[in-house]
């Protein structure tokens, strides 16, 4: 995810650099507070290094911490851009590392945005307060938009700042881990700004490929079933996600003679998508049992990406390296303002140069 809901150096910078950086963020009382929230949770930071080598820390974490180490070369070789990133750690009881907050409009697919600097309009809003995440939810429920709240496991800075390792982050199992620190790192090394679908997707697409391709790599086959078929039950929820999302989208498109008429037909696509029309699945229900509205379909919706889209330009280049494609894909973004045209100019074949036989090179 900004502070991406996700570049410290060492020395004097991580006394005086977040002050520096979080300047720009201090318009508003969410940002200070938000400013404030990370530089206490930073100031309890520790080396990796050093917790490793600390008897009163449980194996359980260092044996996750020495898998993130590796995670980390690895994704190194691949190209993704590690450098100052979770070399610290910190240790927090908590679920999650922070409170998520996405908001809608109750007649139309549309995100409530927010703006920062560097990553432009993101469609959501942390908070490393749950009551305040809460309090802003309510605030937003009673003006009436749909309102979605969750947890994050993980944020990144983008490589603005020196990525801590949170304990929440440890939680998953190795397979959700290597997916994460993979998806994270993507963002890390590549990111275009107000693009908030496309980083994601591609984020998506990256981790994917790097979890199984690691996976391989380390012969270990049953996690790699197990991944895989937490993959597929997540197919079905994309494809029961899509089809949820363009029955809204004509339902909103119909004119209703009041709003509680389109209120109630929204009600009852609702019900029935969640009531009878809930896929089968073999080990992860991504449904769940939370309530569904405008703003959970466009926050699942985000993490709902056409792979097969980024997997067409990947395997268009004539190196298939992941740091190869991402480096190229870079280039093109900075030529073509859509990134996701950018991605499918990767496919298109490259013009001939036609030599003029009297004027030899």
């Amino acid at each position: 995810m900004w502070w991406h809901w996700k570049r410290y150096q060492k020395g004097l910078w991580p006394k005086i650099g977040v002050g520096l950086f979080i300047s720009p963020f201090l318009v508003s009382c969410y940002s200070a507070r938000l400013a404030v929230e990370y530089t206490k949770s930073y100031a309890s930071r520790r080396p990796v290094t050093e917790v490793l080598q600390d008897p009163a820390v449980s194996m359980p974490v260092k044996e996750k911490l020495r898998s993130v180490q590796k995670i980390l070369a690895y994704a190194q070789q691949q190209g993704l851009h590690t450098k100052g990133a979770y070399e610290y750690f910190i240790a927090d009881k908590k679920d999650v590392v922070s409170y998520l907050l996405e908001v809608a409009y109750p007649d139309r697919l549309e995100s409530v945005t927010w703006w920062f600097p560097v990553v432009g309009a993101v469609p959501y809003k942390g908070f490393f307060s749950k009551s305040e995440r809460d309090e802003a939810a309510a605030q937003y429920r009673k003006e009436g938009y749909d309102v979605y709240v969750t947890g994050v496991a993980a944020f990144s800075s983008l490589g603005w700042l020196e990525d801590p390792i949170y304990e929440p982050m440890l939680h998953d199992s190795f397979a959700s881990l290597c997916n994460l620190f993979f998806h994270e790192l993507t963002h890390r090394t590549l990111w275009v700004s107000d693009q908030v679908p496309f980083n994601e997707a591609l984020a998506t697409y990256v981790a994917d490929v790097l979890t199984q391709q690691y996976l391989d790599e380390l012969k270990r086959g049953k996690e790699k079933i197990e991944y895989l078929q937490e993959g597929e039950d997540r197919q079905q929820f994309f494809t029961w996600l899509t089809q949820l999302n363009g029955e809204l989208k004509t339902l909103y498109g119909r004119t209703f003679s009041t709003p509680e008429a389109m209120r109630a037909a929204k009600k009852q696509v609702f019900d029935r998508f969640v009531l009878q029309e809930k896929p089968l699945v073999k080990s992860v229900d991504f449904v769940g049992k939370k309530e569904w509205n405008n703003a959970r379909v466009l926050a699942n919706h985000l993490y709902n990406p056409d792979l097969a889209r980024f997997s067409r330009g990947h395997h268009c280049l004539s190196d298939l390296h992941i740091g190869f494609f991402l480096t190229t894909l870079s280039e093109q973004v900075k030529k073509i303002p859509d990134p996701f045209a950018a991605l499918d100019q990767l496919c298109r074949p490259k013009p001939e140069v036609i030599h003029d036989a009297s004027h030899p090179t």
